[in-house]
């Protein structure tokens, strides 16, 4: 009995030597002394990465809210151009200005769908291109309502 549970604790040994990395120490107690550095070791660790994400978790939280800004603002913009070009239909006469109005809206909206995540220059970018677009579209001859 007594044989098989001093087996079991050299086995558990043999095991925390090999976890702990650089152990070299072979009686028990020295041993016991390398693990329990090695375990404060690591709980330093992981407190400190702790507190590292929570103090990068807002700093990264103005770029997300921006980046929501940013495909809501995408969004209304393509619900206006629908809107415009469904006023436009319904009007006695087609005029040809609106129909391409519509067009561009609809490619401008694949760079979000290409990169799910982009960051707040790269959507403030595309979304100002989107904006010159559809301006450049409003004040070309024959786009207008008359």
């Amino acid at each position: 009995m007594e044989v098989k549970r001093r087996d079991r604790i050299n086995q558990k040994m043999q095991t925390l030597q090999k976890l702990v990395p650089n152990s070299s120490k072979t009686d028990k107690a020295s041993m016991l002394d390398e693990v329990i550095d090695h375990l404060k070791q690591l709980q330093a660790t992981v407190q400190m990465m702790n507190r590292m994400s929570s103090m990068m978790m807002p700093m990264a939280m103005p770029q997300l809210a921006q980046m929501s800004v940013m495909a809501n603002m995408a969004q209304m913009a393509q619900m206006a151009q629908m809107g415009l070009g469904m006023m436009n239909m319904a009007g006695p006469l087609a005029q040809p200005a609106y129909t391409g109005l519509t067009q561009p809206m609809m490619h401008a909206s694949t760079p979000f769908q290409q990169q799910a995540q982009p960051n707040g220059m790269e959507a403030y970018s595309r979304m100002m291109a989107m904006c010159q677009k559809l301006s450049q579209q409003q004040t070309q001859p024959g786009s207008s309502k008359e």
